[in-house]
């Protein structure tokens, strides 16, 4: 059985999701928050940089924060502007474990929005 507590992740069968938009902005902002089950989660982490839906070649460079239990494990960093890139992560997500991401933009951009994305797989333990 698993259970979760916190906004955004989602479970179907043996699999988990949490997708999640926020606006560029250079105040740190937390964009996923939530504690895991008794089962560890096999997974990916994914940064989409803020861009603007009407000009594509309008984006921010953003850095995503994810922690377990307060501990930094990964920082991604999107850039935009020049050089185009998404980057990804492979995570092992252990039971009972508070999983947080941060992002913070170069720029204050609310029509500028950005993209993260954890997806996974439940294995018991």
């Amino acid at each position: 059985m698993i259970y979760s507590h916190g906004p955004a992740m989602k479970y179907i069968g043996k699999h988990c999701y949490v997708y999640v938009d926020f606006e560029a902005s250079t105040t740190t902002v937390t964009v996923i928050d939530f504690t895991t089950g008794e089962d560890y989660i096999v997974g990916k982490a994914q940064l989409n940089g803020p861009v603007s839906a009407d000009a594509a070649l309008n984006g921010e460079n953003v850095v995503a924060e994810i922690t377990f239990d307060d501990n930094i494990v990964v920082h991604l960093k999107a850039l935009q502007a020049s050089n185009p890139y998404s980057p990804a992560s492979d995570l092992v997500i252990p039971p009972n474990t508070r999983v947080k991401v941060t992002v913070d933009s170069t720029d204050n951009q609310a029509a500028r929005i950005g993209t993260f994305s954890i997806t996974g797989e439940v294995y018991e333990r």
